[in-house]
């Protein structure tokens, strides 16, 4: 059932802007006053997640910082033990809206404390 639902999903909420300071010491506040902790790191590339994702849908977190350019994509990730489906936080469909809601509140206080001209909307 999860799978026919998130079939035509759109996978992953993407956001592109310029922010000129150094953005990894608002980062690592952030994660650690949401509780979410660094999975992977690849050079100028962090991804975050909250929440296992075993039971529960998981919220996803890529940020990636060239010069001044950043670059940020966020998502749920449910993990259905032989399927896997990627949400995005800004997806239209009804499809874990409360769960996308949160997850985009969330990320809105990291995209505030970034100075981003952009914010995530759930509708």
């Amino acid at each position: 059932m999860v799978a026919a639902q998130t079939s035509n999903c759109k996978k992953r909420t993407l956001l592109d802007f310029t922010c000129a300071k150094d953005i990894w010491s608002d980062v690592e506040h952030w994660a650690k006053d949401q509780g979410y902790d660094l999975k992977n790191q690849n050079g100028a590339e962090r991804t975050y997640q909250k929440g296992a994702g075993f039971w529960a849908t998981s919220s996803m977190l890529l940020i990636r910082q060239d010069d001044d350019k950043v670059h940020v994509e966020t998502w749920s990730l449910s993990n259905m033990i032989i399927f896997k489906a990627e949400i995005a936080t800004d997806e239209e469909k009804m499809v874990a809206k409360p769960i996308r809601k949160k997850n985009a509140e969330r990320i809105n206080k990291l995209l505030t404390a970034l100075e981003s001209p952009v914010m995530i909307t759930v509708k």
